[in-house]
């Protein structure tokens, strides 16, 4: 059977499921087959064999990294991975910190 949907009515059922991260103005161009099976005909089809991972990352930084550098290193990341602060030994001077290390997607 074939059947065709408009793009409004395919989704995930929940909304909160990740599929792909794109920039502004990407889109995906899919072509979707559903398969309804059972654990008996292969193990994808059993939920007992599903199995996930996470990256734990962690990020230490080697040197202080001060005003222009600190905003260089910042724009290295993803958005909440470093944080600039004021220095606490040198007054007037801005140092990167590590913020948080798991919004970290970009490296391995």
């Amino acid at each position: 059977m074939n059947f065709k949907f408009k793009s409004e009515d395919v989704c995930p059922v929940e909304g909160d499921i990740l599929i792909a991260k794109m920039n502004p103005g990407q889109e995906l161009d899919l072509k979707l087959l559903a398969v309804k099976g059972i654990g008996k005909d292969h193990a994808k089809f059993s939920p007992v064999a599903t199995a996930y991972y996470r990256l734990l990352t962690e990020i230490v930084l080697k040197q202080d990294f001060y005003d222009e550098q600190a905003e260089r290193l910042k724009s290295c990341f993803s958005p909440g991975v470093i944080k600039i602060v004021d220095d606490d030994k040198k007054e007037g001077r801005t140092k990167a910190v590590v913020d948080n290390p798991r919004l970290d997607t970009c490296s391995r």
